[in-house]
């Protein structure tokens, strides 16, 4: 029992520091104490004075050996805040705060910051190469069309439409998952959920206006999510867009405050979906667009978004028939 206790103990650094330096004082002081008394023995005229001396000496030293100890704890305490602030995206590279022991750990972690975001630049690069290449050819398709349509070949015409948009959708897809992953570095930017999701419904509304749907949004101003304003909009916009599409008459947008972390749910009065699909449909590689039309490539982008953010995207059936898809995202 002694035994693990001391493991227990000595697994802390701070308790590792001041154990030592105890017994460090400890040992000073028996020296000191011995070296004392020989010197009482061999001059007994000194005996008060070297009294003296020695508690002098011993609580300048049990002192400064404190004040020493503390001093190198509360710079390692700046190290953890410092890595706390470049996790919130407050700094962008460490600090070892003086302390040469901890230089070369730190120099380690600044060049894998660095690796990381050279890396996620370049794969942003590319898929912004690779979708400026397919535009024309998309374009171009799109032009081919017109000019079968007007040819009469109709069901070639419809054949090629079908393709183009399907292309067309893969590749938003798969340049939003670009845009995900190099969001996962900027955890320090915080958004007002009731702006946010008011200007959203706004501009969905419009975007259904022919569907005279109901919105009812039940979000309190004072919530803020640790997310980038932009991808916040692309979570919340996609399920809205999701909602509408399958809506018969509303969509419900509500939000909750549990501990650290904001729930938003986004509910219509559909037909819902196939519950045998519910978790497959939001994941990386299902084939969503095929498997149940309608619910398509976007819940997937909302989960890899989450995921990022340190949150989760969770659908189930709602209370009104249709589908509720519960986002979760750390608050700011």
């Amino acid at each position: 029992m002694i035994v693990r206790s001391l493991q227990v103990i000595l697994r802390s650094l701070r308790a590792r520091v001041v154990i030592a330096a105890f017994l460090w004082t400890v040992g000073v002081f028996v020296l000191v104490d011995t070296a004392s008394k020989v010197a009482a023995h061999v001059f007994p005229a000194l005996r008060p004075v070297g009294q003296i001396a020695l508690c002098v000496f011993g609580s300048i030293c049990a002192i400064a050996g404190l004040l020493i100890a503390a001093g190198g704890l509360r710079r390692l305490d700046r190290v953890r805040t410092r890595v706390l602030a470049v996790r919130a995206g407050e700094e962008q590279r460490l600090n070892a705060s003086g302390l040469t022991e901890i230089e070369p750990l730190v120099r380690d972690m600044n060049e894998l910051l660095e690796h990381r975001e050279t890396l996620v630049r370049r794969a942003l690069a590319t898929a912004g190469d690779l979708a400026h290449g397919l535009k024309t050819p998309l374009a171009i398709m799109a032009q081919e069309v017109d000019r079968l349509e007007v040819l009469g070949q109709h069901d070639s015409a419809e054949t090629i439409v079908e393709q183009v948009e399907r292309m067309r959708r893969q590749l938003e897809f798969h340049l939003a998952r670009a845009r995900a992953s190099g969001a996962g570095s900027t955890y320090g930017r915080l958004t007002e959920v009731g702006p946010a999701t008011n200007k959203l419904v706004n501009t969905i509304r419009r975007l259904y206006a022919s569907k005279s749907l109901a919105f009812e949004v039940l979000v309190t101003e004072s919530f803020v999510v640790r997310c980038e304003p932009e991808d916040f909009e692309e979570m919340l916009g996609n399920l809205l867009d999701n909602a509408c599409k399958w809506a018969a008459s509303a969509v419900i947008v509500t939000a909750t405050l549990s501990g650290d972390a904001v729930t938003l749910l986004v509910e219509d009065d559909g037909p819902g979906i196939d519950p045998s699909m519910l978790d497959r449909v939001v994941q990386r590689g299902a084939r969503a667009d095929e498997d149940a039309p309608g619910h398509g490539l976007g819940l997937a982008i909302v989960n890899d978004l989450a995921r990022l953010y340190r949150g989760s995207l969770a659908l189930e059936k709602g209370d009104r028939g249709g589908l509720r898809a519960r986002l979760v995202l750390p608050s700011g």
